[in-house]
C-alpha cells in the first residue's frame, strides 16, 4: 500500500507539472501578455509560467532551458533563431512609434535634429531598434544623429529613460507606449513602409511537453484575448 502510494504522489506532481503553460515573450509585450494570462487563468484555472527579455535572451532561455513551452515576439527573429517550432500563430502587427518625455516638445520627426539624447533598443537583438536604425536610414538621419544615439537592451528600458526625462525622446513600440502613455509626452508613429514589416506571434516549440499549450493558444485567439490586443495597439 505504501508504494502504490508513492506511485500515486509521484503521478500527482507529474500530472501538475502539465498543467502549466510557460510563455517566453519580448519585454515590450509584458502588459497584454500579462493581461490575458490573468485572464486565462481566472477562466481555467491553470497556470501560466511567464518569463520577459529581449527576444534574443529569450530565445537563449528557450534553447538552454528545455523549459520554455512557446515563444511571443517577433516571427522573422524567431524563424532566423533555428529554434525548432511549430506553425506560429499571429497575434498582431508590431508598431514602431518615437516618443518624448513630458518636457520635450515633439511636433514631427524633423525634430530629431534638436535632440541631444534619442534612446532606442539595441539595433542588433531588439527587433524595434532594428526598426528604428531602418526608418533613420530612410529619412537619411542615421549618420547625422549617430553620436546622439543611445542604445539600450530592451523597449522597457528606453520607457524607463524616457519616464525619468534622462534622455528626449525614444524609439518604443505602440504596445508599450499605450501601457504607459499618461507618463510620456508626444508621440508620432512612424510610417510602416520605412521598416521591415513586425508580425508578432506566438511560437510554440516542438519539444514542449505540455498538455495545455494547445488550450492556451487557442484563448489567445478568443474574443477576449483579441479585445486586450487591440487595446495595446495589435491588431491582425
Amino acid at each position: 500500500m505504501r508504494i502504490v502510494g508513492l506511485l500515486l504522489a509521484f503521478m500527482f506532481v507529474g500530472v501538475q507539472s502539465f498543467a502549466e503553460v510557460f510563455i517566453a515573450a519580448g519585454a515590450g509585450y509584458k502588459k497584454p501578455l500579462e493581461t490575458v494570462s490573468a485572464l486565462y487563468e481566472k477562466q481555467s484555472g491553470k497556470k501560466v509560467l511567464r518569463s520577459y527579455g529581449n527576444l534574443q535572451q529569450v530565445i537563449e532561455q528557450a534553447k538552454q532551458s528545455g523549459k520554455i513551452d512557446a515563444i511571443f515576439g517577433d516571427e522573422k527573429f524567431i524563424q532566423k533563431s533555428k529554434l525548432s517550432v511549430k506553425p506560429a500563430q499571429l497575434i498582431g502587427k508590431g508598431k514602431l512609434v518615437l516618443v518624448a518625455s513630458k518636457s520635450v516638445e515633439l511636433r514631427s520627426t524633423k525634430d530629431l535634429e534638436k535632440m541631444n539624447k534619442i534612446a532606442l533598443p539595441d539595433a542588433k537583438k531588439a527587433i524595434y531598434g532594428i526598426a528604428a536604425m531602418e526608418f533613420l536610414k530612410s529619412a537619411n538621419y542615421a549618420e547625422s544623429l549617430k553620436d546622439k544615439l543611445m542604445f539600450v537592451a530592451t523597449v522597457p528600458q528606453v520607457s524607463t529613460y524616457l519616464r525619468q526625462g534622462s534622455v528626449e525622446v525614444g524609439f518604443i513600440n505602440l504596445t508599450d507606449y499605450l501601457a504607459n502613455k499618461e507618463q510620456f509626452g508626444e508621440m508620432i508613429e512612424i510610417p510602416q513602409e520605412t521598416y521591415s514589416p513586425i508580425l508578432i506571434v506566438v511560437a510554440p516549440l516542438q519539444d514542449s511537453k505540455s498538455a495545455e499549450l494547445a488550450d492556451f493558444m487557442a484563448f489567445l485567439d478568443s474574443k477576449e484575448a483579441k479585445e486586450v490586443f487591440k487595446e495595446y495597439g495589435l491588431e491582425k
